[in-house]
């Protein structure tokens, strides 16, 4: 996230519509447009053999004209299916959005809560201190696992891509893991599921010297945990299940007809030849793009322009989780009344923030607590 402060994400999409109008990063209009090209050309060809009789072909360009009557019944099946496949993979990309968000919601309810039941533990503050380093430092571990699988579906186990991938994820102590641990995650066939076990594991071997919250209370970590897993195993939907194969194949090999028959029906629609090849060239190109666009819908979860930055995702959720262990945090100060005033006095958002113009994380970690972080990070 640069030197933007750690708690604060900004939304990066451009209001400037001349920007986004002609931005080709990351976008599908470049290869659509490659696609749209030899049409066009064809249909100017074709319209000029028809127009000056080049060669005396011109009898020959009209005997594979195609009626535009049947023309527009296939192009309207074939726009069915497009802008069906469309609204599927939207359907998808919204989804794994969704599912995303809770499942950070839920890890971090789930923290949030068990960091919260230690504050009447009966044990010692050493012990305490070092219960919440570990599970902190296991949930980041467990949100990296989760986001690397999505993000490094389409790469094979041990490729070059999926060290890249792992490479951006930072696990808040990760050199503080156990030979046998690391030993176990290698080995393991899927690695949040032992993390989360591990969590599990961790928080039955507390009860009850170090959770001896109520039972009742306790089991809301537990309910909270279980459903951040059970949203990771629905995101895997998304990212390992493509769209059914039958269908593109079937969608691909209309496109390709497609392609073939509009140059020869352009010119049905004007004798001009440059009007001709415009038409054929916004024809192709139009269901071209839509198809491309449903292609980089279908999964949210990869490198392209559009996809979740699940990379920022992992680094706002460990400033989240870095918090937790602050004594700001596990000491929530008291509000500051004045007996004498009938109503509460008002003051602006502002007030929170100042100071923070200019600054990276100095607003967020301050004094004593910022050597508790260090102990979780290193």
């Amino acid at each position: 996230m640069g030197d933007d402060h750690p708690g604060h994400r900004q939304r990066v999409a451009s209001k400037q519509w001349f920007f986004t109008a002609f931005k080709v990063n990351g976008s599908s209009l470049p290869l659509a447009a490659s696609i749209a090209v030899p049409p066009a050309l064809m249909a100017f060809l074709v319209g000029q053999i028809a127009q000056r009789n080049w060669m005396g072909f011109k009898h020959v360009a009209q005997s594979f004209e195609v009626s535009s009557v049947g023309f527009s019944s296939f192009t309207a099946l074939l726009g069915f299916l497009i802008v069906f496949r469309t609204s599927q993979s939207y359907a998808r990309y919204w989804n794994g959005t969704q599912l995303v968000q809770e499942l950070n919601g839920s890890f971090y309810d789930a923290l949030s809560s068990v960091i919260s039941f230690t504050k009447i533990s009966e044990a010692g503050e050493p012990e305490l201190t070092e219960f919440r380093r570990n599970l902190v430092c296991h949930f980041s571990l467990l949100t990296a696992l989760c986001y690397h699988n999505l993000l490094a579906a389409e790469a094979p186990f041990g490729s070059e891509k999926f060290f890249e991938e792992a490479l951006k994820f930072n696990v808040l102590g990760m050199r503080h893991f156990g030979d046998p641990q690391m030993a176990a995650l290698k080995t393991a066939p899927c690695r949040p599921s032992l993390v989360f076990h591990w969590i599990q594991s961790c928080l039955v071997e507390a009860i009850p010297k170090v959770l001896n919250i109520p039972p009742p209370i306790l089991s809301r970590a537990f309910n909270e945990l279980a459903d951040g897993l059970v949203k990771f195993e629905d995101c895997t939907k998304i990212a390992f299940i493509p769209f059914p194969t039958q269908y593109t194949q079937s969608t691909l090999y209309l496109l390709f007809i497609h392609w073939v028959m509009t140059p020869l029906t352009a010119k049905t629609y004007s004798d001009k030849p440059l009007i001709a090849a415009i038409f054929s060239f916004v024809l192709v190109f139009t269901f071209w793009v839509l198809y491309l666009i449903a292609e980089e819908l279908e999964n949210p979860f990869g490198d392209d322009s559009d996809d979740i930055d699940l990379v920022d995702m992992q680094q706002h959720l460990n400033a989240r989780f870095r918090v937790l262990l602050t004594q700001d945090a596990l000491k929530p100060g008291s509000m500051q009344h004045d007996d004498a005033a009938e109503e509460l006095s008002c003051g602006t958002l502002a007030e929170v923030y100042e100071g923070c113009k200019g600054s990276s994380s100095e607003c967020e970690v301050t004094g004593s607590s910022r050597s508790v972080l260090l102990m979780a990070c290193n």
